[in-house]
């Protein structure tokens, strides 16, 4: 997550100049770049080896992933086994059927994937629906890390995504849906699927979306039933009131049930809510 934060609002110096990062084969593609510059930058990505931590990254964020490059990409990944296991796509224009059209060439792939960034790529709630369905058939086995961020996902979504969560061959842990327009239905429905034995989430982030006090109620069930989940990021709530966090960090502290070990909140709250005593979750201010 923290790689994806810095290529969405700022282009760090590790990826501008790669030379100075010993571990991490990174090719990275900025909006400058042409279609000639991408395609060939995705054909030295396929030819890249793992680096020390068994990673290796295609990094295509903010490459215009549409057209004769889309088919390029798709016919590497379909045409010879490569190494690849981390993918950065957020900012490729892909759509849905773009983004579609990318699932499924990675999940025919066969290769090791880990983590996959489809963030700010204008998918709507018709696009995850298409998209769960692929990570269901299980091809991507090895999947952990998935951000919808900054998409167009509603409520409707929330079924979809909570059949990512209850699909028991995908060992995701980290889900970022951040900046979406999912709501207090969708959040009921992700709650459940938490719930759900087959879930093996680790880290939720649902900042950003229109969340009101009735989310906080079902937060506060699930956190009290779900066994893997230990981060919980609610950064920006700009429809919940004080009160209701208050009620809902009080729950948690006595029920003494949730594993949640750190909860991230709205800075803007900090002066009008109280740590209660016996809370073992740590609270992140941001």
């Amino acid at each position: 997550r923290n790689q994806e934060k810095g290529a969405t609002r700022i282009m760090t110096s590790t990826h501008i100049q790669p030379a100075q990062t010993s571990h991490c084969h990174v090719v990275d593609i900025t909006m400058a770049m042409s279609i000639l510059e991408a395609t060939m930058a995705i054909d030295r990505a396929f030819k890249q080896e793992k680096d020390a931590d068994g990673e290796s990254d295609l990094d295509l964020r903010y490459a215009p992933l549409v057209g004769a490059l889309l088919s390029h990409l798709e016919s590497k990944l379909l045409a010879q086994p490569h190494q690849l296991t981390r993918i950065w796509l957020h900012g490729c224009n892909l759509g849905d059927q773009g983004s579609l059209r990318v699932v499924k060439a990675f999940s025919s792939s066969g290769a090791t994937i880990t983590s996959i960034s489809l963030s700010d790529n204008r998918i709507t709630d018709a696009g995850v629906k298409e998209i769960a369905t692929v990570l269901e058939d299980g091809c991507l086995t090895s999947l952990e890390y998935l951000s919808l961020r900054d998409n167009m996902l509603t409520n409707r979504s929330g079924e979809s995504l909570a059949r990512i969560l209850r699909a028991g061959n995908l060992p995701l842990k980290e889900l970022v849906l951040e900046g979406n327009g999912i709501g207090d239905d969708g959040v009921k429905l992700i709650g459940d699927a938490l719930e759900a034995k087959e879930c093996k989430l680790q880290s939720l982030s649902l900042t950003g979306n229109p969340l009101t006090n009735t989310s906080f109620v079902y937060l506060a069930a699930t956190l009290d039933k779900n066994e893997t989940l230990r981060e919980l990021i609610l950064a920006q709530l700009d429809s919940v009131t004080p009160q209701m966090v208050q009620a809902f960090l009080d729950h948690i502290a006595a029920s003494q049930s949730t594993k949640c070990n750190y909860i991230t909140l709205p800075v803007t709250m900090k002066r009008q809510l109280t740590k209660p005593k016996g809370l073992r979750t740590h609270l992140v201010w941001l």
